[in-house]
């Protein structure tokens, strides 16, 4: 047992009875943490409210913290809004956890306006987390007018401080040129810095750009070392890569029955704010994000199934030439879901996917060839070479 801890808890327990606000205070944290004390929610819970009984903001922070997590007390989330609204103009934290609770309406209205006010306060205090938050409003418009510029500048000032979403964040507004020019090389610079501290969305990024070639040399057998370490911590994204390269055998080794556990795995970690975040992405037109958005409503998986959508969604994609999207959209042409059989277009799109080594497209578009004459053949091909990816 840590002595100095021990004479710290004396120290602090002494203060308490003589009523000293920060050492009550102090004291509730060791019995929480269970250093160097036995771990005990209840004993928390009864020094926190002394402390803030004794006007010591942390403290009533530190119970709305409990209530909402349920630890020692029943979970109540409409305990915790009032804990953290009795301190939340002078408690920083308190502040944040109500930014979230509104962002997210937990037991209260949803209020994306009030949320990025929270924010935007805890921010000019110098939280951490709020820099992040404020800074991903920003990018999307919640509750701010949309500022790609403001969003980086937040997410850079994050980034300063270690924070491994931000670091993400960037390297999306670089690959995307939102707010600053467009540059593969710099994106693939912060997604790497994230990826080595283990952020499992920037690893799955990582192995995309080797997978596609980038702004770095295309290399299948890395992407695929990228995507195990994005799937073995549940990244749906990485789950679906490497299922995908395990069923085709690019970058590691063919194995349907591999491929087959990854793709559940990766369903089982998905999530309806994961799918928000998706839709704000393909909103931002990002023809990837417009694509797994797509399969998300052919699917039902994550959202309710919805074969318009996904068409509306696999197009939006393709237009902008990323072949997955095109890949899809050619086979809903192909089944007639939601748009009628066209197996002329169907070619064209299944075509310029393969161009872009569609190794999935190519085996399709060998098999519809058989159904089409000549002269639809001749059609489909006319139509690629007049084909241009839209700007959005």
């Amino acid at each position: 047992m840590n002595k100095n801890l021990d004479i710290a808890f004396g120290w602090y327990s002494k203060a308490a009875e003589s009523s000293y606000p920060k050492a009550t205070f102090n004291v509730g944290v060791m019995y929480e943490n269970g250093q160097p004390v036995e771990q005990s929610y209840d004993e928390a819970m009864t020094w926190y409210i002394r402390a803030a009984g004794l006007g010591y903001g942390p403290a009533c922070h530190a119970i709305g913290i409990l209530y909402q997590r349920g630890h020692g007390v029943e979970q109540s989330n409409a305990e915790a809004v009032q804990w953290y609204l009795s301190v939340a103009e002078k408690n920083v934290g308190g502040q944040f956890a109500l930014g979230t609770m509104i962002e997210d309406g937990e037991e209260i209205p949803v209020d994306p306006v009030g949320a990025a006010q929270l924010y935007s306060e805890a921010v000019r205090r110098g939280h951490l987390e709020a820099h992040y938050r404020l800074g991903r409003f920003n990018e999307f418009g919640l509750g701010v007018d949309q500022n790609h510029h403001e969003a980086m500048r937040l997410y850079m000032e994050a980034a300063d401080r270690n924070h491994w979403p931000s670091h993400f964040r960037i390297g999306v507004l670089h690959q995307s040129g939102l707010g600053t020019p467009r540059d593969d090389d710099k994106a693939l610079s912060w997604f790497r810095k994230a990826a080595y501290a283990e952020y499992a969305e920037a690893q799955y990024m990582v192995g995309k750009l080797y997978e596609t070639g980038r702004g770095v040399k295309k290399d299948e057998q890395k992407a695929g070392r990228w995507y195990v370490m994005a799937a073995g911590q549940g990244d749906p994204c990485g789950c679906h890569a490497l299922g995908l390269a395990q069923e085709s055998g690019r970058g590691v080794p063919s194995s349907l029955e591999e491929a087959v556990a990854t793709y559940e795995k990766g369903v089982a970690q998905d999530n309806d704010q994961g799918c928000e975040y998706l839709r704000m992405a393909a909103e931002q037109n990002d023809p990837e994000a417009c694509s797994n958005l797509g399969q998300v409503y052919l699917k039902g998986e994550g959202a309710e199934q919805d074969a318009n959508k996904a068409i509306y969604w696999f197009r939006h994609g393709a237009e902008q030439g990323f072949a997955s999207a095109q890949y899809y959209l050619a086979l809903m042409y192909i089944q007639g879901q939601s748009v009628a059989s066209d197996l002329v277009e169907a070619y064209m799109w299944l075509d310029l996917a393969v161009k872009q080594d569609g190794r999935e497209a190519l085996k399709t578009c060998g098999l519809i060839t058989k159904q089409l004459s000549p002269a639809e053949v001749n059609e489909a091909e006319e139509r690629v070479a007049n084909w241009k990816p839209t700007v959005p």
